[in-house]
């Protein structure tokens, strides 16, 4: 049986911005394919190019200071004419990428104080793009924004229609965002960052209300995030990156319980053991040294300087994105050393 097209399929693509100190390579030849249905999670420190190249997918890169250097990102929907075929989203004029943005593609931004207008009301913003893409009347538009604030749980929708952003609680504002990014039933969400303000509680309500819409909608989801407990508690597949480059990717379970890549190994070890006992507990471990400054990116892997398992050829080239040896199929890591290895003789410790 043959298995179906992906529904996003990422092909090297570069992104970099302009600045009076110099050119920063924020993103360096990113690929990946999302099949339909799939949740994605990706993590990494900041500046490791998780937002900016889903931003520059969806066109939301300003343009100066950033432009993408190369690349393409094909996306399966229906063209202008109503036609089901991939497009490149990064070679669609405007107007029609517009078209996509809300309607195929739904996103939820980090900060949804600063995302949300504060002079428009809740019934407003969710309206809008159900009026522009769906050309829904103001009264239908009313109803299906009320039946959006059910959807993602907000109490007494009809009445807090019309109040306004600062009237509702962070946690409450981040649903409202879902609602807008859900409001055409999109075939993709993106969502960046969003549970990075919101305490455990509220974190923990928001994923599961994620994972509840995505099996009624049936929709893929781009998880971007800095929290791997969200990821072990959301995603099917993981991407780790790193200076712009996708380091390790597989399956959530393979990547986390056997990671092939030092950096992936470094973000695990951060994490607290709270499986063991307070005596047995141990001093959380951190990545030394910086990311590197990517107007003068470092030769050969990025992550070397910061690696203790740094070989003398990981100074010099930059490993590819290779199938894993011994894991399952799908678990790829970029190392020029083999981690398990060297964990079983003792170094790294």
């Amino acid at each position: 049986m043959t298995a179906s097209p992906p529904l996003l399929d990422v092909r090297d693509l570069a992104v970099a911005f302009d600045t009076e100190s110099g050119t920063v390579r924020a993103v360096n030849g990113v690929s990946y394919t999302l099949r339909e249905g799939e949740t994605l999670g990706i993590v990494g420190e900041s500046g490791s190019g998780k937002s900016v190249h889903v931003l520059a997918m969806l066109g939301l890169v300003p343009r100066p200071p950033g432009r993408i250097t190369g690349g393409q990102v094909l996306f399966r929907g229906r063209d202008p004419e109503g036609h089901d075929q991939a497009r490149d989203l990064l070679a669609m004029p405007e107007r029609h990428l517009r078209r996509v943005r809300g309607a195929e593609i739904g996103m939820v931004f980090q900060d949804p104080m600063s995302s949300l207008n504060p002079a428009m009301t809740v019934a407003a913003q969710i309206a809008e793009p159900l009026r522009l893409h769906l050309g829904l009347g103001a009264r239908e538009a009313r109803a299906r924004a009320r039946d959006l604030l059910d959807l993602v749980r907000i109490p007494d929708a009809s009445r807090r229609l019309d109040h306004y952003p600062h009237e509702f609680s962070g946690g409450q504002r981040q649903r409202v965002m879902i609602a807008i990014g859900l409001a055409c039933r999109p075939k993709l969400l993106i969502a960046d960052e969003a549970t990075t303000a919101l305490d455990v509680t509220v974190q923990a309500e928001i994923v599961a209300l994620v994972q509840e819409l995505k099996r009624e909608i049936g929709m893929a989801i781009v998880w971007i995030t800095h929290d791997l407990g969200v990821v072990a508690g959301i995603a099917d597949t993981v991407q780790v990156m790193y200076a712009g480059r996708i380091v390790e990717r597989g399956p959530v379970d393979a990547v986390f319980s056997d990671p092939r890549n030092a950096y992936t190994l470094g973000l695990l070890r951060s994490l607290p053991d709270l499986s063991r006992d307070r005596a047995g507990r141990q001093r959380l471990r951190q990545i030394e040294g910086s990311p590197p400054d990517m107007r003068h990116p470092p030769p050969g892997d990025p992550f070397a300087p910061r690696n203790p398992f740094a070989t003398p050829r990981c100074r010099t080239e930059a490993p590819p994105l290779a199938q894993v040896e011994g894991s399952v199929p799908g678990h790829l890591a970029a190392a020029w050393y083999d981690l398990p290895a060297l964990l079983a003789a003792g170094a790294g410790r």
